[in-house]
């Protein structure tokens, strides 16, 4: 307890002792972090870049590009069930011509699905190293060269004619599962994800249509022009106007980026966002260390 005699304390003595240099220091930069969280703001949705082709075909959407390619797939689909109906309309009309039993009409469809296995286990080998547009010029050209010889005339119809018709379907059959995997796979690798299941179900509506003209067909042209005709004209003149079309038609994107091509990649994605009028351009920059993220395929 102190008396009344006791000098009285110093104010400088009473005041807060100041702050250590260090000390100052951390408060000034924990000042300078606060400013710049205030100042930065999280990308959005309308700034972020696009890295891969997921991303930007999710972006892109469903558009006139994507429209116009769908109905050039949904054609192609429409002339592969021309194609295997076509058989099952004839087959009759060639067994009474030709004399065949019931155990060779078996063979004709047996060797097209023969075909058809032949063709999956090719695709496992060379599918992704061809490109898809590749396979499906190649299934468009098949089903026009040898449904057109498929219905050559023969002297002998039954030595010469029967086993003619069998290569034929059999090689008709490798270009039906062709078409059927790869133009499915085409269209899917354009679209985003969210329209992916519906687009396969149109797919099956178009071959449903196929088959349902390609019966109609049969009964019109068989007993007026002949099996022949009614097969080459039943196949050959949709897939002419589908590979006239396919002059236009380019190569996946997903399929480019894969194989190294990343700046055809992404050039050709800036042309359908600029198609589908999408205001992304300058947000398109895919990046060769996200190879394997961009290319993966995500149902």
């Amino acid at each position: 307890m102190s008396s009344k005699d006791d000098p009285p304390l110093s104010p400088s003595l009473l005041a807060t002792p100041p702050a250590s240099q260090p000390e100052e220091e951390e408060k000034e930069e924990e000042g300078k972090e606060e400013k710049e969280g205030a100042l930065w703001e999280a990308p959005t949705a309308s700034t972020k870049l696009l890295a891969t082709v997921d991303e930007v075909i999710q972006e892109i959407g469903f558009g006139r590009f994507q429209l116009l390619i769908s109905l050039f797939c949904f054609g192609c689909w429409f002339c592969l069930a021309l194609d295997i109906t076509v058989a099952a309309v004839f087959i009759p009309t060639v067994q009474c011509e030709w004399e065949l039993s019931d155990n060779e009409v078996a063979v004709i469809p047996l060797v097209f699905y023969i075909g058809g296995l032949f063709n999956n286990g090719l695709m496992t080998f060379i599918g992704d190293r061809m490109g898809r547009k590749k396979f499906i010029l190649i299934m468009l050209l098949e089903a026009v060269v040898f449904s057109v010889l498929g219905g050559i005339p023969v002297s002998d119809r039954k030595a010469i004619g029967y086993p003619w018709l069998l290569a034929c379907r059999f090689v008709l059959g490798v270009a039906y599962f062709l078409g059927l995997n790869w133009t499915a796979l085409y269209l899917c690798e354009f679209l985003p994800k969210k329209v992916r299941g519906a687009a396969t179900f149109v797919l099956q509506i178009f071959f449903g249509l196929g088959s349902s003209l390609s019966a109609l067909e049969g009964l019109l042209l068989i007993e007026t022009v002949g099996w022949q005709w009614y097969s080459a004209i039943a196949v050959v003149t949709p897939a002419l106007v589908l590979l006239a079309l396919l002059v236009f038609i380019p190569e996946t994107p997903r399929y480019l980026f894969v194989h190294g091509k990343r700046k055809e990649a992404q050039a050709l994605l800036i042309k359908m966002a600029a198609f589908n009028r999408k205001d992304i351009v300058n947000r398109i920059s895919l990046c060769a260390d996200l190879e394997l993220k961009g290319c993966t395929f995500s149902a």
